[in-house]
Parts: structure tokens; C-alpha cells; sequence
């Protein structure tokens, strides 16, 4: 099972920087052609924080160390913010890049099907059975807040709001109750990624077993009260 958690996350490496060259090279004029704009889809960075997540979790895994707590957060960061990706892209952007070819159509297929639904079986069965602390809920929850702050600034003065709706075109009111549904989704998930531990019963490859199925052994400093 080990070997198994390891090449599982390999692949959704190899994937994720697939879909990432598939959206550089997209000729259909639905991707932007500024790159700095193209950054800004929070998909994209989420994504993108998933391959440093695993990435961080297969060398020590290699190395047969336990990483730093951050990762267990990190962890809880793509598992609860790619659930909202997922969410809101079949709740309120689909077709959205789907109708512009198969390249780009593959490309969301990656982005908001598997490694959402691969992200959420990774964090629900495998690890520590130990809950992250109720206090650092804004670590896990409080990104997409500054996202959206951003986002709406910048679509205030003109700039390139990525999302449609986002764009405050028909007023703020639309903009604001979205937003505050969203938000109080990924709140939930949040909490669900920090907290919930049952169903884990697969050691973390990147940590040293020490009995229970998904107990590690963690440094102290890995340690939260």
C-alpha cells in the first residue's frame, strides 16, 4: 500500500504538469495570452500548490522522513480548496472551456474531475489520525478570501477578472451572495479537511509507522494541542 500511495501521487504530479502544458499550448483563444492573467484562475494555483504538497510528501516518502507540519496543512489546503474548484465549476461555470476543443476540454476534465476527486480519497484515507487544531482553520479556509479580495479590487479598476461571475457587471449584490456561499462551503470544507480523521486506515508513506493504522510517528515539533 505504501508503493501504491507513492505512485498514485506521481501520477497526479505527472497530470497536473501535463494539463499545465496543455493550457500553455492551447491555440483556441480561450486561454489568455497574458500570463500574468493566465495565473490568476484560482484552479490553476491550486493546482499548482497540489504538486508542491505531494511533491513534498513523495521526498520524504523517498527519504523515508517525516516532513514539517506545514505539509499536513498543505494537505488540508488542496483537499478542502479544490473541493470548492470542483463545486463551483459544475455549479456555475460549466461548460466553460469544455466547447473549445478536446485539448482544453481535457485540460478541465484534470483540473476540476480527478484531482479533486483524487485529492479528497488521498486526505479522507491516508495519514495521521490526528485532527489539525480548530485555531488554524484560517490557514486551511483564509486564501481564497484574499483571492477574491484581489480579484475584486483589480476588477474594480479595470483589470482582468477571470471568472464570470465575479465580474460585478450587474451590480455587487449577485457578486457578494455568491461569494458568501462559497465561503461558507469552504469554511465546511476546511473544517472536514482538518478535522475529520475516521475513515483513515493507510499509513502516510512520508511518516513512520508505529502500530495503529494511520497513527505516525510524528517529531515534536510536528505536535499540535
Amino acid at each position: 500500500m505504501r508503493r501504491f500511495v507513492i505512485v498514485m501521487r506521481v501520477i497526479m504530479m505527472v497530470l497536473i504538469v501535463t494539463a499545465l502544458v496543455a493550457t500553455l499550448t492551447d491555440v483556441s483563444g480561450r486561454v489568455p495570452d497574458s500570463y500574468i492573467d493566465l495565473v490568476t484562475y484560482f484552479t490553476l494555483q491550486v493546482n499548482v500548490a497540489c504538486l508542491g504538497v505531494w511533491g513534498a510528501l513523495t521526498w520524504h516518502a523517498v527519504r523515508r522522513s517525516t516532513p514539517a507540519p506545514w505539509v499536513e496543512y498543505g494537505r488540508a489546503f488542496i483537499a478542502a480548496n479544490l473541493a470548492i474548484v470542483a463545486v463551483i465549476y459544475w455549479g456555475s461555470v460549466f461548460p466553460l472551456g469544455t466547447q473549445d476543443g478536446p485539448q482544453l476540454a481535457w485540460v478541465m476534465v484534470i483540473s476540476h474531475v480527478v484531482t479533486p476527486l483524487y485529492v479528497i480519497a488521498d486526505q479522507a484515507l491516508v495519514g495521521t489520525r490526528r485532527p489539525l487544531p480548530w485555531r488554524h482553520l484560517w490557514i486551511v479556509s483564509g486564501y481564497a478570501t484574499l483571492y477574491v479580495g484581489l480579484t475584486l479590487g483589480r476588477g474594480a479598476i479595470g483589470g482582468w477578472v477571470p471568472y464570470d461571475y465575479l465580474k460585478a457587471d450587474a451590480g455587487y449584490g449577485p457578486v457578494v451572495s455568491t461569494v458568501l456561499i462559497h465561503g461558507t462551503l469552504l469554511v465546511v470544507f476546511s473544517a472536514v479537511a482538518m478535522r475529520w480523521r475516521s475513515a483513515r486506515r493507510i499509513a502516510d508513506p512520508s511518516a513512520v509507522p508505529v502500530g495503529e493504522p494511520g497513527v505516525m510517528l510524528e517529531p515534536a515539533r510536528a505536535r499540535v494541542r
